[in-house]
């Protein structure tokens, strides 16, 4: 896989991205949660690849377009963020119905504090997105942004997952660069 370019930041995450499953954490536990229970659709969730476009409209706003695609399955629509904190309602064939938001923010005052851990300093100096996502029976709070390890750069996502019993559980998901976006 390509090194992940030196312009991505969280000032732009434009990009085509496949997880890297020997980096992240606890995939299984956050897809179970969320009630994702098919071994093919796990496969291929875990196998699939994620592009953004990350861009600012005519308007001077900050919006991020992404799409799924998932290896044999039928993909989720594509989707845009508005980087505003406005709650949106989504549909998808995977998680359902959902309503999401999403902002940037600096670092120092997100909790718990593993949302806030091991940010490189570009990621620190520009804010990490923070991406929040729930339905009735769960909510889910990311953070995006890069990581260093090994002396190479990632884009990651690190993710608290709350039960409607209000268990929470900690992901990080790290993603491979696979190049531009076509």
């Amino acid at each position: 896989m390509p090194s992940l370019p030196t312009h991505f930041t969280t000032q732009n995450f434009t990009g085509r991205f496949k997880l890297n499953i020997a980096r992240s954490i606890r995939v299984d536990e956050l897809l179970t949660s969320q009630g994702i229970q098919d071994a093919h659709q796990r496969l291929a969730i875990e196998h699939g690849e994620l592009a953004f476009n990350h861009f600012k409209d005519d308007d001077g706003q900050e919006r991020i377009w992404i799409e799924q695609d998932i290896e044999g399955q039928i993909p989720p629509p594509a989707h845009e963020h508005l980087l505003d904190w406005f709650e949106r309602e989504h549909h998808d064939n995977i998680l359902g119905r959902v309503f999401r938001r999403i902002k940037r923010v600096k670092t120092p005052g997100l909790e718990p504090a593993f949302l806030r851990a091991g940010w490189s300093p570009d990621t620190l100096k520009h804010g990490v997105l923070l991406h929040e996502i729930r339905n009735d029976a769960w909510k889910v709070v990311e953070t995006w942004g890069v990581e260093v390890k090994d002396g190479e750069r990632y884009f990651a996502r690190h993710v608290e997952f709350i039960e409607p019993n209000g268990s929470e559980h900690e992901t990080r998901l790290v993603y491979d660069y696979v190049g531009p976006i076509n």
